[in-house]
């Protein structure tokens, strides 16, 4: 059993109010239960909106926090290094990609103004023992820029970065310069990669 409050929806109306010594009470509308508070805290039965306190700012919900999760499927060529090339990330995984994200063009573009958590990488297939560099670019220019150096056989350049996008304009790319003369970028799931989340908004 449990106390009840019921805002009424028949007869004349009003509040019921009904109690008992089990320490629970039962909110209701109209004989139904919609939260109930006991020794846990307040559990929810039936939230179908929620009330924003005033304040400047976007509310989030799953729907309409840009997130994706991308990755290349077919390997390039890095022929030269005196040239960056723009990595690309042709295949999406599945629900990660809220449409922000073009695998035609390998470019992030969300539509919410925040801070995101960037990654990307790639695998490069070496001998080891010259530097190359993992770019993230911003709007078409270099914003961060991840240097790595291995002697071992074969590389992945990774980077992670908390990067603020304008939820309009701004859009970033991934791109690579390696030092190994002509080499090809290793076509997997966790070698080469490229995400974003929407951690803040603004």
């Amino acid at each position: 059993m449990a106390s009840s409050i019921n805002a009424s929806t028949s007869g004349p109306g009003g509040v019921i109010t009904t109690a008992d010594n089990s320490g629970i009470l039962n909110l209701q509308s109209g004989g139904t239960t919609v939260a109930t508070v006991n020794s846990s805290g307040l559990q929810v039965t039936t939230l179908n909106s929620s009330t924003v306190p005033t304040a400047a700012g976007t509310v989030m919900v799953s729907g309409n926090m840009p997130t994706f999760f991308a990755y290349q499927s077919v390997a390039q060529t890095y022929s030269s290094t005196s040239t960056i090339y723009k990595v690309t990330y042709d295949t999406t995984s599945g629900y990660w990609n809220t449409g922000a994200y073009s695998t035609s063009t390998s470019t992030f573009q969300p539509t919410v103004a925040g801070y995101y958590q960037v990654s990307a990488g790639v695998g490069i297939i070496s001998s080891g023992g010259v530097a190359s560099d993992l770019f993230l670019y911003k709007n078409g220019s270099a914003f961060f820029d991840s240097r790595w150096y291995f002697n071992g056989v074969n590389q992945i350049l990774a980077g992670s970065w908390l990067v603020y996008l304008n939820g309009s304009t701004d859009y970033l790319n991934v791109y690579v310069n390696q030092g190994y003369g002509s080499t090809n970028s290793v076509a997997q799931s966790d070698r080469s990669y490229f995400s974003a989340v929407l951690v803040r908004t603004v």
